[in-house]
């Protein structure tokens, strides 16, 4: 192992791979429904008419939260226009900066040589990596409370200033991200250690967070009271009810989304896939240190606690919830690497055990991807698949092999490949058939851009998914979009002078030619336009309709 520290090269084709696949195909992949092209249209709005303080735009108003994140985009968007690239480019320098934060601070809580592990390990996963890629507001949240939990604990070990302004700083900027989860992570951590770990107690009652907290909470609070000067508080009560009265009240399942205890448990199985020869004996080995438990021991599974196990007895339930404990996760699969590699036998029956589980579940997921390009790309998709599978399985095998057999030098390389290669070849060769269905409603927006002109209305009725990527497309060549829910109010506009251009479903389009039939009257000019509907995975139409036919 010693080798492979002081192995520059390999660092380097590692630490390529790594960059190569948070920016491969972020400018050719249509932004992804429904939260990230909410997110890129209320920023977009933000750069448009100039509201800074109110997020805003059609079809997002369940994914308004603090303003954070949508200046972040919008001021991506200032610099480099608007814009898949530019809407993803925040959450990829997040994600750049949680593996610096990893090394520079993780190396001073855990050691040098378990950060950079806990780095391959967490780079090479399959969750964090990949949401980097997506505008979410996850990656900056993840960044900050990581900067918040390492300050934490240096400032526990030295009771240095440097630490606890940094701790309160990554606290005032994580709720300026999405309010409550960075407090139930850091706060729980804190009030945990302090029941736990006595010897710490003056040093946790020293942060003062009864002074230091309303204060770190100050921003929000600024911003929520310009919020509320301005829309009367519709926006401050709608993010207090939503995002915290029902939860506490067992009501915040968002858009249905629940599972049992466990749930979680199945996402971290699944994103540290490629190093699940290693994850349940880091857990296991974890819990035999309980009847004697150090300081670190304390501090890991206080984060893991508040940043993973909080969110299993939650009834509503979503992959990212529980990620502000996969660095967690990452150094304790690193920790437990460097522990075998000291003495084989540590934990060897779990290793063993874990490494053949991984080798069954490698196998469904490598079968899925060949499926996967077959449903959406018929042959060519299939064989695109099989190219994966050969590549990937491949050096899987190579890696659960020397995992079992304890060669930790190739059984760290070859996990790590594993976990990078997979989601390489996976953007790069099956991303492309997938986008080509996935699409749609791009592609919808470019063909109504070569058919209308900049300044026609473009109104929405019903029977259009209510997805906000369809007027943030749109949006970007048309000036004014909007949704009409009115049938009625939709003719009467139509029968006024101008044109405009009329997207709706089959109920409407139906309805108001037999009204209008009815009265000798008909529409100007109808299309039936095709779209991809990824919920059904089949094709789907909507109605284009306007008072003249396009030139």
């Amino acid at each position: 192992m010693d080798a492979l520290f002081s192995n520059k090269i390999w660092w380097i084709i590692l630490g390529v791979i790594v960059v190569f696949n948070l920016f491969v195909a972020n400018h050719t992949t249509a932004l992804w429904e429904e939260d990230e092209t909410a997110y890129a249209g209320i920023s977009s709005q933000m750069v448009k008419n100039g509201d800074w303080v109110n997020p805003g735009f059609v079809w997002s108003d369940v994914h308004r939260k603090p303003p954070m994140h949508f200046w972040s985009i919008a001021v991506s968007y200032k610099l480099f226009g608007i814009n898949e690239f530019a809407t993803r480019i925040p959450s990829a320098f997040a994600y750049l900066f949680l593996l610096l934060t990893i090394y520079f601070l993780g190396g001073k809580c855990f050691g040098r040589n378990t950060a950079l592990l806990a780095i391959l390990v967490l780079s090479s996963s399959f969750l964090v990596p990949n949401m980097a890629k997506i505008g979410f507001t996850d990656n900056g949240l993840l960044l900050w409370s990581t900067v918040a939990v390492f300050s934490l604990y240096l400032f526990l070990q030295s009771v240095e200033k440097k630490w606890l302004i940094l701790f309160w700083i990554a606290v005032s900027l994580g709720v300026l991200i999405k309010g409550p989860p960075i407090l139930i992570l850091t706060m729980g951590i804190w009030g945990f250690l302090f029941v736990f770990a006595g010897a710490y107690r003056s040093s946790l009652i020293k942060m003062h967070p009864w002074f230091f907290l309303p204060l770190s909470l100050l921003p929000l609070f600024i911003w929520g009271y310009l919020s509320y000067q301005k829309d009367g508080g519709e926006t401050v009560n709608f993010l207090i009810d939503w995002y915290i009265m029902k939860r506490f009240r067992g009501e915040g399942h968002v858009f249905g989304q629940t599972g049992p205890p466990g749930y979680h448990l199945a996402v971290f199985l699944l994103a540290f896939l490629p190093w699940m020869g290693y994850f349940p004996a880091a857990l296991k080995s974890l819990y035999t240190k309980l009847k004697q438990p150090d300081f670190d021991t304390l501090f890991l599974i206080g984060w893991l606690l508040f940043g993973w196990f909080f969110y299993e007895i939650m009834s509503s339930k979503l992959p990212s919830y529980s990620i502000a404990a996969m660095p967690c996760a990452a150094l304790l699969i690193a920790k437990q690497i460097i522990a075998v590699d000291a003495d084989k036998t540590v934990h060897s029956n779990w290793v063993k055990v874990s490494s053949a589980v991984m080798f069954l579940i490698t196998f469904f997921l490598m079968m899925t991807i060949v499926v996967a390009g077959y449903k959406f790309g018929q042959r060519d998709g299939m064989f695109r698949g099989v190219f994966i599978v050969v590549i990937c399985w491949s050096i899987c095998i190579v890696g659960v092999t020397s995992t079992y057999m304890s060669k930790m030098r190739i059984s760290v390389l070859s996990c790590a490949l594993f976990g990078l290669l997979t989601t390489t070849l996976v953007w790069t060769r099956l991303a492309p058939v997938i986008e080509a269905q996935r699409s749609t409603n791009k592609k919808l927006a470019i063909r109504l851009a070569k058919i209308a002109p900049s300044d026609m209305t473009v109104v929405l009725g019903e029977g259009v998914k209510q997805l906000p990527g369809i007027p943030f497309y749109l949006s970007q060549h048309f000036d004014t979009v909007y949704h009409e829910k009115m049938l009625e109010e939709a003719q009467r506009i139509y029968d006024t002078p101008g044109d405009r251009l009329y997207l709706m479903g089959d109920y409407w389009y139906e309805r108001w030619n037999k009204e209008w039939s009815a009265t000798n009257k008909s529409l100007g000019y109808s299309e039936k336009v095709e779209i991809w509907n990824m919920e059904k995975l089949e094709k789907s139409h909507y109605w284009l309709v306007m008072k003249n036919p396009p030139k």
